[in-house]
């Protein structure tokens, strides 16, 4: 992989590409309660004591061969009042699965209004126990649990830096900005 400087400052690695997520981190206080969420709520019957060797972490192992890797931390960052959050595959029989056991546990299922055209049937929103926000987008995967990580939700501040950063240097450009129309 090498780096080159772009216009106005930017760095582009060449010869690198991104085929899609290998995992995410989940900030978590509790590794016991959010591994039983995960495990009797989101359906993730992988082996929960996985180690994350680069990390020393817990992994979540996936259908689709992604993780969910659990970071221990006694006040985790969870950004419940924003639009971050991690999404995730699941099969209709899934996704009504998941969200009857989540209603039974007393987890508060929300809707909204989407504005990416995509998402717009795949309105299912819950939070983990300690708030991180979670989506449940219809697609492959078995009939009980989730089946792959879909997509991340993430908040920059600077969005030019973003679409040079994501875009350009990792060729994985933003699908969709809240906020903005997706058409524009």
């Amino acid at each position: 992989m090498t780096q080159a400087i772009g216009q106005g400052g930017s760095i582009r690695m060449t010869g690198f590409s991104a085929s899609g997520i290998s995992h995410v981190v989940i900030e978590v206080a509790n590794m016991a309660q959010s591994q039983a969420f995960y495990g009797d709520i989101l359906g993730v019957s992988g082996d929960a004591k996985v180690a994350w060797p680069e990390a020393g972490e817990t992994a979540l192992a996936l259908p689709s061969g992604q993780y969910l890797v659990l970071k221990e931390q006694s006040a985790p960052r969870c950004f419940a009042d924003s639009g971050v959050h991690q999404a995730y595959r699941a099969s209709k029989p899934a996704i009504a699965a998941i969200t009857a056991r989540a209603g039974a546990a007393g987890i508060a299922i929300h809707h909204y209004l989407e504005d990416r055209p995509e998402e717009v049937p795949d309105n299912v929103y819950l939070a983990d126990p300690d708030g991180n926000r979670i989506q449940l987008v219809v697609g492959d995967g078995p009939d009980e649990g989730i089946g792959g990580i879909d997509h991340a939700a993430v908040q920059v501040s600077d969005i030019e830096w973003e679409d040079d950063f994501w875009g350009e240097a990792l060729g994985a450009p933003a699908v969709h900005r809240v906020g903005w129309n997706t058409a524009d």
